[in-house]
């Protein structure tokens, strides 16, 4: 199991309302010029002391990280995972028995992907759910894995409704920025 999640604060009970299907906004992440849509963006904070971009949202019990890593220039999805789980061991493959859902995805723009979803039992009779993303660009990896958890009576539901929403709004939405996007354009001299 990867990582574990932020311990909120807040009741599980109450997590279902706070990781919405409503009130997304763009989010820039400036450490590895990222962009994505995230609900609730207020909610979201950002976690030092990693080699990875975690951003937490202890509301839902839910963390979203982020590494990007230069690779040799014609890398593949595979390339990219094994690199990432030689980092973090925990991380999802892509084994049947790890995975409820892995399929290739083109996220970000420019990059071949392949996302792995996966749920397994938590501690204290939570139910944790992960998304990651390993993604091959020219010359580089993008490796976004995300992990949340809920206990209470709809926990399979709740689970269901969170993935859903990283696989179907978070994941499509991520932008990284290339240089020419990052820097204004200098004014042409007359």
């Amino acid at each position: 199991m990867a990582a574990a999640p932020p311990q909120s604060a807040a009741p599980e009970a109450h997590a279902a309302s706070a990781f919405a299907s409503t009130g997304w906004e763009v989010v820039r992440v400036p450490e590895v010029a990222l962009e994505l849509n995230l609900p609730l963006a207020s909610g979201w904070r950002a976690l030092p002391g990693s080699a990875w971009t975690r951003l937490e949202h202890a509301a839902s019990t839910s963390l979203l990280e982020v590494r990007v890593l230069r690779a040799e220039r014609r890398v593949k999805p595979e390339d990219c995972a094994a690199r990432a789980r030689l980092e973090r061991p925990e991380l999802p493959g892509f084994a049947p028995e790890e995975a409820v859902d892995a399929q290739l995805v083109t996220a970000p723009p420019g990059f071949r992907a392949q996302q792995v979803v996966s749920v397994q039992e938590a501690p204290n009779g939570a139910l944790a759910g992960e998304v990651s993303l390993y993604a091959a660009g020219v010359g580089r990896c993008f490796i976004t894995h995300f992990i949340t958890r809920f206990s209470g009576p709809q926990r399979e539901q709740e689970i269901s409704h969170r993935l859903a929403l990283v696989t179907d709004r978070i994941i499509p939405s991520l932008r990284l920025r290339d240089a020419d996007t990052r820097v204004a354009p200098e004014p042409f001299s007359k």
